[in-house]
């Protein structure tokens, strides 16, 4: 004769075959197991569902949740400006990036635009540039940082 015990690992075992978390259903690692002993805690007051019917409920349940951000942008927003430098700075609360250009020949330079951040959406920006500039250079190649002092036509050109 079966336990009821015995019904709960039957669904734990298929479980475990069936759901294998993957980057592209956007459960991994820790976060996996969280959700993984969540709903294994959860298992036992299913009301007659199995294991998986649980967990395919909860994944569904933290779809829904999720918010659809829709960016929009002005006509002078989009048209961008273009930088050659810029000026980081940061105290406890915050981080402010000054974009800057420097007009060749010039004594003088503009900041084009300032932002102003909290240490972790800075290091968001950090970690999207680091993807990004890794993606260049897997499609254009390695972006040279060493700056030549000298333009095309042998004239010194300044460095920032």
């Amino acid at each position: 004769m079966k336990s009821k015990g015995d019904g709960l690992d039957k669904s734990h075992e298929m479980a475990k075959q069936k759901f294998r978390p993957t980057r592209r259903s956007g459960f991994s690692g820790a976060k996996a197991y969280i959700w993984y002993v969540e709903i294994l805690k959860n298992c036992c007051n299913a009301g007659g569902r199995t294991f998986c019917d649980a967990i395919k409920g909860v994944i569904v349940k933290k779809q829904q949740q999720e918010i659809k951000l829709e960016i929009q942008i002005d006509d002078e927003t989009a048209n961008g400006r273009y930088i050659n430098m810029a000026v980081v700075n940061h105290n406890d609360s915050e981080f402010v990036l000054d974009c800057i250009y420097v007009q060749p020949q010039a004594p003088k330079a503009k900041i084009q635009s300032r932002l102003i951040t909290s240490p972790r959406n800075a290091k968001r920006l950090l970690l999207a540039l680091q993807n990004n500039i890794h993606t260049y250079e897997q499609q254009f190649g390695v972006i040279d940082l060493r700056e030549s002092t000298e333009s095309l036509n042998g004239a010194s050109k300044p460095v920032h």
